[in-house]
């Protein structure tokens, strides 16, 4: 089979590529700045301050901020690793629903491996940090809740869905 130039910037057409590979990249290019963002939070301000939201991408990110002694309550990510960074503010990182493990300060770098239960607490001054993880599985809107539960891995998703979203108590941000 004689080889064909690759040009670069070029898209390649070749048959048996799946149609994501046929797409052209999206160019590298600044999306947010942390001393601007890291301003836009108040005081008592518990959430997202930014968010990873380009089409196409194999990634999620935010930059989460949780006030003074705010929690994520302990919970499991079942479906991703996740790469937490301090960027600001103090906390501790906690195996429990007390948070009583590992200081957080800014520069901090953290591995939450999936399936490991995992807490925050932010102390005096707040936390924010920056998480980094691959897409999760996409969620089965709109299927009965029965063919969910009976198809495995949608009611996997479903389950992670639940527990992402804290089921009522400190909602976790990942």
């Amino acid at each position: 089979m004689p080889l064909r130039p690759r040009l670069t910037g070029a898209v390649d057409h070749s048959p048996g590529l799946a149609a994501a590979a046929r797409v052209p990249a999206a160019q590298p290019r600044i999306l947010a700045e942390l001393g601007p963002l890291l301003g836009t939070a108040g005081v008592q301000q518990r959430g997202a301050l930014w968010r990873l939201s380009e089409p196409g991408r194999g990634l999620d990110a935010n930059v989460v901020h949780l006030p003074a002694g705010a929690r994520v309550d302990e919970h499991v990510e079942e479906a991703v690793d996740v790469l937490l960074v301090v960027v600001a503010g103090s906390g501790v990182l906690g195996p429990g629903p007390d948070a009583t493990g590992s200081a957080l300060t800014p520069g901090v770098i953290v591995w939450l491996p999936r399936a490991a239960p995992r807490s925050l607490r932010a102390g005096d001054q707040g936390l924010t940090y920056l998480t980094v993880h691959t897409r999760r599985p996409a969620l089965d809107i709109g299927r009965p809740r029965a063919l969910q539960q009976a198809s495995g891995p949608a009611s996997a998703g479903a389950t992670t869905a639940a527990r992402r979203t804290g089921a009522g108590r400190g909602a976790p941000v990942e």
